[in-house]
């Protein structure tokens, strides 16, 4: 049996999905950064955009953009819950309107 069970003595639903990060770039200037960094999901790939700021000696992202390069699931897995997470989703440009290129990165809530 697994470690990790449910009331129903079966894995959660999330066991078997891996998410990875791959490259990673970030542009520092003083206590900003700007980072991309490439994901791998079992059924999704893209990058994250985002900008860190640094404040009482810590880095943290203060704005994030999830650009989605590919999927090959149906998007109904992806809940509510799931959305609220993101404050932005994303398609990629092969131009400088991609969010990597936004100094500083922004990101607006989407109205509900």
């Amino acid at each position: 049996m697994p470690a990790v069970v449910n009331r129903q003595g079966r894995p959660p639903r999330h066991c078997g999905r891996q998410h990875h990060l791959l490259n990673h770039t970030a542009e520092i200037v003083g206590d900003t950064a700007h980072a991309e960094t490439y994901y791998l999901l079992t059924s999704s790939g893209g990058r994250y955009v985002d900008r860190l700021e640094r404040r009482d000696g810590r880095w943290a992202i203060v704005a994030r953009v999830c650009v989605v390069e590919w999927i090959t699931e149906s998007t109904s897995s992806i809940t509510e819950d799931v959305i609220g997470m993101l404050s932005a989703v994303q398609t990629p440009t092969k131009d400088r309107t991609d969010p990597s290129y936004a100094r500083p990165l922004v990101v607006t809530s989407p109205s509900r």
